[in-house]
């Protein structure tokens, strides 16, 4: 998420200012995860509509707000309620290119070394890496275009000078 907001705004980032701000942001990002993965399951249990309206906002703005904001999980309702059906569609449509191209991959690698062992395990999480990459873009993309339409001072530079805050 930094390397990503950081490049975004045109400024190069190294290895070393992104691991101090990973490190410094992996507690409460860990903390508020569980929390946030432990609403969706009660949401889930209960009833199904309310844990997926919870996947649809923490995976939206969570991270976001963790990172950007140093906000706890509150936060992450008042920014996509006003825009949840851009949300959804935005989500919708990565989840659906993400499950073609994991067809796809899974597709292949099955035709090359067989449906499972060591190999096909490998080269499937080889493969899937480019959707991790991608939901990483999606999320900071999707939070950044809700702070944006929150409040429309709110740029790219602004969210990668947020990112410089001290702790």
């Amino acid at each position: 998420v930094y390397v990503v907001g950081k490049q975004a705004s045109g400024q190069e980032v190294g290895a070393g200012p992104a691991l101090t701000f990973a490190a410094g942001r992996a507690l409460p990002l860990l903390g508020w995860g569980l929390l946030a993965g432990l609403l969706v399951a009660l949401g889930l249990i209960l009833l199904v509509i309310p844990g997926l309206y919870l996947i649809v906002v923490f995976a939206a703005t969570l991270t976001g707000v963790i990172m950007f904001e140093r906000a706890g999980i509150g936060r992450t309702f008042a920014l996509v309620n006003p825009a949840f059906g851009q949300t959804l569609g935005r989500l919708l449509t990565f989840m659906l290119a993400a499950i073609v191209y994991s067809a796809i991959a899974g597709a292949i690698v099955s035709a090359l070394v067989g449906p499972t062992g060591f190999v096909a395990d490998l080269l499937r999480n080889i493969l899937s890496l480019p959707v991790t990459f991608a939901s990483v873009g999606v999320a900071v993309v999707t939070y950044a275009t809700l702070r944006n339409r929150e409040n429309p001072a709110i740029t790219t530079p602004a969210l990668a000078a947020e990112l410089d805050r001290a702790f």
